[in-house]
């Protein structure tokens, strides 16, 4: 539960992803990331609790350091229902990890995402 309110997580969030997280709090960030076997499960989390994925932020570690690729995507909230909304913002996501991870395969594991969300 600590970890939950420490990252601003939802109280309910699945603690199985938690365990899989790696906090950022070592480059001066209050977030955590995922490596990207996991990330499709912490999306769907979100978009099953009517979250919106506002974006992301993609990170590499390199012998034992994490530091920013400064490649990222994000979308802007628009006039549709929330709960469309909610399923765009899931399947941009999606599509951009899908496209990020045919472009870096042969570095996927050292890869971290840290996502944007937001609910109403």
């Amino acid at each position: 539960m600590e970890n939950r309110a420490k990252y601003n997580l939802p109280i309910d969030f699945n603690s199985d992803l938690l365990n899989k997280s790696i906090p950022l709090d070592t480059i001066g960030i209050n977030e955590l990331g995922w490596r990207f076997q996991d990330i499709k499960d912490v999306i769907e989390f979100f978009a099953d609790k009517d979250y919106a994925i506002l974006g992301g932020d993609i990170y590499i570690e390199r012998e034992g350091r994490i530091q920013s690729t400064f490649d990222n995507w994000y979308l802007n909230r628009d006039n549709r229902e929330w709960h469309d909304f909610v399923m765009k913002s899931k399947q941009k996501s999606i599509d951009y990890l899908q496209n990020y991870s045919e472009r870096n395969k042969n570095n996927l594991e050292s890869f971290i995402i840290v996502l944007v969300y937001e609910s109403i």
